[in-house]
């Protein structure tokens, strides 16, 4: 997955809001991107393992490749799918869902993968390089939102807020509803249950 870094957000940001301290403005940047990331489903990560045994946890994102090359930037915000030689998976039966980001299998399995909903963590440097090219303005509403309610601050503006989060919430629905058309076998898992007849 193609990564930027949070400052790449800064410039579109001050465009809404002049926040003296940069730093204010990275984590609210990160914040709106948690928010955006887990409302929207738009970012998924596919784990692939070639075996899991049984009684076995797995970190999904936190233990992959792919945070190791991003400064550990990313958890998984939701398990959507868990596969084994292309065979569903359920819940509960093959394995179990023990945090955001950890499955736990029941039985062993070989040709895995756990496909997830991604979201950057707390401290993230860097974010999915989709949300800048196509949820820039919406990432930075949100991150202007959180600035502007900031009661102590001298940039306080309840109106200004209320404006900002009215722009976000809009767009992370439109990137729901993109998620949802273009992959709707993700949204939606309904597995035919295995059955035993005497």
């Amino acid at each position: 997955m193609r990564s930027v870094s949070v400052s790449d957000f800064i410039p579109s940001l001050r465009q809404l809001i002049n926040v003296p301290l940069p730093g204010l403005m990275t984590d609210a940047i990160v914040k709106a991107s948690q928010v955006f990331c887990r409302q929207s489903k738009v970012v998924t990560f596919h784990r692939s393992m070639e075996q899991v045994s049984a009684g076995q946890t797995v970190n999904v994102v936190v233990d992959s490749s792919e945070n190791e090359a991003t400064e550990n930037s990313y958890k998984s915000s939701e398990v959507m799918s868990v596969t084994a030689e292309g065979d569903l998976l359920q819940l509960n039966v093959d394995y179990l869902v023990i945090s955001r980001d950890e499955v736990r299998f029941l039985e062993s399995h070989t040709n895995v993968i756990v496909v997830c909903a991604l979201e950057p963590t707390q401290h993230a440097t860097q974010l999915p390089v989709i949300l800048l090219d196509d949820y820039l303005d919406g990432i930075c509403a949100g991150a202007a939102s959180l600035l502007y309610s900031q009661p102590d601050s001298d940039w306080f503006n309840a109106e200004l807020s209320a404006f900002h989060d009215r722009k976000f919430v809009e767009s992370y629905r439109e990137a729901a509803r993109f998620r949802l058309e273009a992959s709707p076998d993700l949204s939606f898992r309904n597995p035919v249950r295995r059955r035993e007849f005497f």
